[in-house]
């Protein structure tokens, strides 16, 4: 019965061992991906940045020819 019990338990730390790792890796796939998103987010964020500038530079032209 003890020798039953052992082996058991040793079954069910070996199935928590292996979830351990999956969830690790998966964990360290999310991240990457993450770090992808908040590169694009970043450079998005830059291409708006830009692009609100030149509209308000358009703006101001517009409004200094119409003087």
């Amino acid at each position: 019965m003890n020798k039953n019990n052992n082996k058991q338990i040793q079954e069910k730390i070996i199935q928590i061992e292996s979830l351990i790792q999956n969830t690790k890796a998966s964990l360290k796939s999310w991240a990457n991906l993450i770090g992808k998103y908040h590169l694009q987010l970043k450079e998005f964020t830059n291409q708006l940045a830009l692009l609100k500038k030149e509209l308000n530079m358009k703006e101001k032209n517009t409004k200094g020819a119409t003087k």
